[in-house]
Formats: structure tokens, C-alpha cells, sequence
């Protein structure tokens, strides 16, 4: 079915805020939302894997139907910090999250197109303190 409601949150304490995107097709909107925050968690997908992720399941023209109404790629998710002048973006909810042929470095490759700041491609159990705005025990940053 077609997405029709999607909802970003942000948090604030004190001076400090972090903005979560949720999922979302590119909408450039998100930036003034997200303007100033310390930390942008956005959701993200690379092209390259979609294909593959298609052809592993049952119902291939259905999944990239829903992906590509429901998720932003990697470098739109930077786009969307470069505007809204966040200090650090964390990829998460990653897709394809499971393709072995996709690595840190390619989620660095797709992202550097937009943006140029601080960034953390996020795994499970990843905590990031908002105290720097840095990642804590187990970050992954490039």
C-alpha cells in the first residue's frame, strides 16, 4: 500500500537535540525539521543492493515498490544533513542490511556524494552520546 503518513521525531534537553527521520522516501522538507540538530539518525538504503535484496525474496516487484516509496537512499539521507546543518548523521535501519557484498565503506562512498560532516553508519546495539555528539562503546565512524 502507499505510504501516506510518515513522522520524524526530535528530541531536545537543554541545548543539546537529536532528530530521528523514521522511514521516508526523500523529502527535503525533513531538513528544516531536523535544522541545527547535534545528531540526525536517518534511515537508509543503497541502490547497488536493491536488486539483490529483489531477487532473494518471493515477491520482487512488490519489495522495490515499497522500498523505493518508503526509504531514502544513503546520499539523500546526507543531502538532508548537508541542509539542515546537522553536526553528525547516524545511518541506520540500513537496506540491504544483510548483503555481504556491501560494506562499511560503500555506506561511506554513497553518503560523502552529500555530505562531508561527522558520521556513524549504525549496527545493533550502537549507543551514541549526545553529551559530544560522538559514539560511544562500539562506534563505527568513518
Amino acid at each position: 500500500p502507499p505510504v501516506t503518513d510518515c513522522f520524524a521525531l526530535r528530541f531536545e534537553h537543554g541545548a543539546k537535540s537529536v532528530v530521528f527521520s523514521g522511514d521516508t522516501a526523500f523529502y527535503p522538507p525533513l531538513a528544516d525539521f531536523a535544522r541545527g540538530a547535534d545528531i540526525l539518525v536517518h534511515e537508509a538504503m543503497l541502490e547497488e543492493g536493491i536488486e539483490r535484496l529483489v531477487a532473494r525474496t518471493g515477491n520482487g516487484a512488490r519489495l522495490r515498490e515499497h522500498l523505493l516509496a518508503s526509504h531514502s537512499f544513503a546520499e539523500e539521507a546526507g543531502s538532508i544533513a548537508s541542509d539542515a546543518g546537522v553536526k553528525r548523521l547516524v545511518l541506520n535501519h540500513l537496506i540491504p542490511a544483510d548483503d555481504s557484498l556491501i560494506g562499511e565503506a560503500d555506506w561511506t562512498a554513497a553518503v560523502r556524494k552529500t555530505w562531508n560532516g561527522d558520521l556513524t553508519i549504525a549496527r545493533d546495539g550502537l549507543v551514541v552520546g549526545l553529551s559530544s555528539a560522538k559514539a560511544a562503546a562500539g562506534e563505527e565512524t568513518a
